[in-house]
């Protein structure tokens, strides 16, 4: 068993998440790493995503996750 340390999940979560960003051609929409990862998460579970913030909700609509 190995016991891992949070900077190896920072590196890992970061990675997906500028993944996300690059293959779905999020740069420069005014999305913050909060705003990244709740849009990687609702993709990676199959969610909708509920907001009233307009960069994310443009960036949400495009990804069609918007509800």
């Amino acid at each position: 068993m190995i016991l891992v340390d949070t900077s190896v999940w920072i590196q890992h979560l970061r990675n997906r998440v500028l993944h996300l960003l690059e293959g779905r051609r999020l740069h420069g929409r005014g999305l913050g790493w909060i705003d990244a990862h709740l849009l990687a998460s609702a993709l990676l579970t199959g969610c909708t995503l509920w907001t009233f913030d307009k960069p994310l909700g443009r960036a949400a609509a495009a990804l069609d996750i918007l509800e």
